[in-house]
């Protein structure tokens, strides 16, 4: 998807959303006007709508990056450490992998190979995917090729940091189903509750 793309399927959400608001409004009699803000309303919310969207695709395209980063980094520190260079290990550990992140680097690998420098290739990765996660472990790692270390303590390192990070995601979300529940409980159950604590009361009642 191209932004000329994208900007062409706003357009056409936006038509089409207008027009559907214009054809209720003359089916329902509407005056003018109303017909008329309809068809602004029916614009604007058919316009803004695909960047919902892409914005849940970019919400969970993240998401799935950030849970794979620990297996990636355990990967390919094993590797580094059975004596692989980082580049290989890479190459090695994208192969084992599938969904987003697997495919950036891949890309990655890529520019590396045509010869940019490994740095700046990773640099560019961080800025692409604009995650925290990958964007500690590019900085970790770029400053560790150009002041020296060791490169397999800092991946473990990393992969440390990232299942915390991924743990400590899962305990918030955790921690958010109970509120989360109130609607659908309050919802739901408590009709229903209701129902059974004062139907019969309401059945005697009417039978009076």
């Amino acid at each position: 998807m191209t932004v000329a793309g994208f900007t062409m399927r706003r357009i056409f959400t936006a038509l089409i959303a207008a027009t559907i608001a214009g054809a209720l409004a003359v089916v329902m009699h509407q005056t003018l006007l109303i017909s008329a803000i309809a068809v602004v309303v029916g614009l604007v919310i058919g316009y803004i709508f695909p960047t919902f969207s892409l914005d849940g695709a970019i919400k969970k395209r993240k998401t799935a990056i950030a849970r794979r980063l620990p297996d990636l980094l355990d990967m390919v520190s094993t590797t580094v450490e059975a004596g692989t260079a980082l580049n290989g290990a890479l190459a090695i550990a994208v192969t084992r992998l599938e969904g987003p992140l697997a495919d950036e680097f891949r890309m990655t690998l890529s520019d590396i190979r045509v010869g940019v420098n490994r740095a700046d290739a990773l640099t560019a990765l961080s800025r692409r995917v604009n995650q925290i996660d990958l964007a500690s472990v590019v900085t970790a790692l770029v400053q560790t090729e150009r002041l020296g270390g060791n490169v397999a303590q800092v991946l473990d390192e990393l992969a440390e940091e990232a299942r915390s990070r991924r743990l400590n995601r899962a305990e918030e979300l955790a921690a958010k189903i109970p509120v989360k529940m109130v609607i659908p409980m309050a919802l739901f159950m408590l009709p229903a509750l209701l129902v059974m604590i004062f139907g019969p009361v309401a059945a005697q009642l009417l039978n009076k």
